[in-house]
């Protein structure tokens, strides 16, 4: 029985230095992981503050393109009205052009009349002299 005990107590000690081995890879395997996942949260707060320094920049970047291409189309709009009132006005210089043209038409037509009833009247006073 002596013997029996001896050889109960020899693999209580073996699996208690197994156990006590098994512990010690267990911390050092704790410990490693404690690292990785501190190393793990600074990485992704590096990456997080990056990423929300770029995402600031690229909101300025917009917000400028932004202010540019509203100033662009009030600038492009304006010139369009200027166009459209310069249209409207040469329209109406067109009109009045017109209407001159076909003022000095009918003035043009009644002196060309006058003028060939003088002639006729000249003509009548030469025939009737001869």
């Amino acid at each position: 029985m002596a013997k029996e005990a001896e050889d109960h107590r020899k693999k209580i000690e073996v699996v208690n230095s197994s156990i006590d081995q098994k512990k010690r890879e267990i911390r050092q395997i704790i410990e490693e992981n404690v690292e990785i996942i501190a190393q793990i949260n600074t990485d992704t707060k590096f990456e997080l503050e990056d990423i929300q320094s770029k995402n600031e920049k690229n909101l300025v970047q917009v917000q400028e393109m932004k202010l540019k291409s509203k100033a662009e189309l009030d600038l492009t709009k304006n010139k369009h009205d200027d166009i459209n009132k310069d249209i409207g006005t040469m329209e109406r210089e067109q009109a009045d052009m017109g209407h001159k043209i076909t003022h000095q038409n009918a003035q043009v037509n009644e002196k060309e009349a006058i003028i060939a009833n003088t002639i006729l009247s000249i003509r009548a006073k030469d025939d009737s002299i001869a």
